[in-house]
C-alpha cells in the first residue's frame, strides 16, 4: 500500500501545486491571560489547507516571539498537537483522539508584568503574522528552572536555593496502565520526600519514531503521554531527567532491537547498519529535526532538569571516534536550541571514553556499574 500512496501523492502534488500552498493562519487564542511567574503560557493556533508533513519545518512552522518591555525578546517553536483522552476497559489504558489537530507554542515567563507575543506562521510560500497579543505575569512562590553551577558542581534554582536530586530510574511503566502505574510511582516518591526522575524514551513506551511512524513523523499518543507524565511530576514536585536514546536500538546482539529502529533500511530508514546512524547525514538531520520537536514541546518545564542523550552508547554498535564526533555535535546543537540551556549528560555501562569527559556541552557522564 505504501508505493501506492506514493504515486498518489506525486501525483496530487503535479497536479495542485505543493501541499503548502493555501495553509492559513486562522485563529490564536492564550489558554488563559494571567499567568503566575515560571508557570506555562500556552497558545493555541489554528491553521487551515492541506499539509504534507506538519513535522517538516521547511513545509510549515509556527513561532511565537515574546517581548517583556525591559528585555530581549524570545522566539519560541511551535509544534504540531494532536489532543488525546483516556478511554478504555478495566486493566487496559486506550488513548483516543479527540477534536482537530492543533498548533501549540508554550514558553515559561521569566520577569513579572505585562508581555506581549506575536505569532507567525511561515511555508516556502509566505510569512502570516497574527496580531500583537499580550497577557499579564504575576508573582508565583515557584522557583523557576534548575540551573547547573559547573564551576561549583551544584543544581540551584533560578531563585537561588539548592537542588538535590534524590529519586530513582524509573526507565518505563508498563504498555496496559502507563498513566495508573506513574501516578502510583509518582506519588509514592513525593510522600518519601524525593524529587527526582530517570525516564527513558524507550522504542516499546515514550520513543516518538516508531516504525509504525517511520523517520520524520511522530507518535501524537505517545506524545500525550509524555506531556500528561510531565505534568503530574509538575504538580507533584518531582524533576525529569528525559533519557532520549537507548542501546539497543542499535545493536543486535545486547539487548537487540535494531530490527524495530525505524532509521533502519530495512523499515524504511536510511541506514544500512545500526553504526551508520551517527554518521548517516540524513538520519542526522532527521534526529535533530525530532530534538526540534522535543524542545518546542517540553522545553518550556522547568521540572525537565536535564537531557540525557544515551543510555549505555557504549553497548551500541559504535566506532568510538563516531560516538564521540556524534555526542559532541548533538550536545551543541541541542544546546543551541534550548531556551532554558539544560544540563546535558550521556550514559556508558563501562568505562567513559576520555574524549567525552572534554566535551564542552557535556556536563556530566554517568557510569552504570551493576
Amino acid at each position: 500500500m505504501r508505493p501506492r500512496w506514493l504515486v498518489a501523492l506525486v501525483g496530487s502534488a503535479l497536479w495542485a501545486g505543493p501541499a503548502w500552498a493555501g495553509v492559513r493562519l486562522d485563529a490564536v487564542q492564550a489558554m488563559r491571560s494571567t499567568v503566575p511567574l515560571f508557570e506555562r503560557c500556552e497558545l493555541t493556533a489554528r491553521v487551515s489547507g492541506p499539509v504534507n508533513n506538519p513535522y517538516d519545518p521547511s513545509e510549515v512552522r509556527l513561532e511565537a516571539t515574546f517581548q517583556f518591555p525591559e528585555g530581549k525578546p524570545v522566539t519560541i517553536q511551535g509544534f504540531y498537537y494532536q489532543p488525546f483522552e483516556l478511554v478504555g476497559s478495566r486493566g487496559q489504558e486506550v488513548l483516543q483522539a479527540t477534536g482537530e489537530p492543533v498548533w501549540r507554542v508554550r514558553f515559561t515567563p521569566r520577569q513579572v508584568g505585562r508581555w506581549g507575543y506575536e505569532v507567525r506562521l511561515i511555508t516556502p510560500e509566505r510569512t502570516q503574522t497574527w496580531p500583537r497579543q499580550t497577557f499579564v505575569v504575576v508573582a508565583s512562590a515557584r522557583k523557576g528552572s534548575i540551573q547547573w553551577d559547573r564551576r561549583a558542581g551544584t543544581f540551584r534554582f533560578e531563585t537561588g536555593e539548592p537542588f538535590i536530586p534524590i529519586g530513582e530510574n524509573l526507565c518505563w511503566g508498563p504498555s496496559h496502565q502507563p498513566l495508573r502505574v506513574y501516578g502510583q510511582w509518582l506519588r509514592e516518591l513525593a510522600s518519601q520526600r524525593a524529587n527526582y526522575v530517570r525516564v527513558w524514551m524507550a522504542p516499546w513506551f515514550l520513543r516518538l519514531e516508531t516504525k509504525e511512524t517511520g523517520v520524520g513523523r511522530y507518535d501524537q499518543s505517545r506524545a500525550w503521554l509524555l506531556d500528561t507524565l510531565l505534568e503530574r511530576s509538575e504538580s507533584a514536585g518531582i524533576f525529569w531527567q528525559l533519557c532520549l536514546l537507548e542501546h539497543g536500538s542499535f545493536s543486535r546482539s545486547q539487548d537487540p532491537n535494531w530490527h524495530n529502529n525505524p532509521y533502519n533500511q530495512a523499515l524504511g530508514g536510511m541506514c544500512r547498519l545500526p553504526h551508520e546512524f551517527l554518521t548517516q547525514p540524513q538520519a542526522n538531520e532527521m534526529f535533530r529535526r525530532l530534538l526540534r520537536y522535543m524542545v518546542s514541546r517540553w522545553g518550556y518545564s522547568p521540572n525537565l532538569v536535564m537531557w540525557e542523550l544515551f543510555n549505555e552508547a557504549d553497548f551500541g554498535e559504535f566506532k568510538t571516534e563516531d560516538l564521540v564526533s556524534w555526542l559532541d555535535e548533538t550536545s551543541r546543537f541541542l544546546r543551541s536550541i534550548d531556551p532554558d540551556q539544560r544540563p546535558i549528560t550521556t550514559s556508558f555501562h563501562g568505562d567513559a571514553p576520555k574524549e567525552v569527559w572534554r566535551l564542552p556541552m557535556m556536563d556530566a557522564i554517568q557510569l552504570h556499574v551493576y
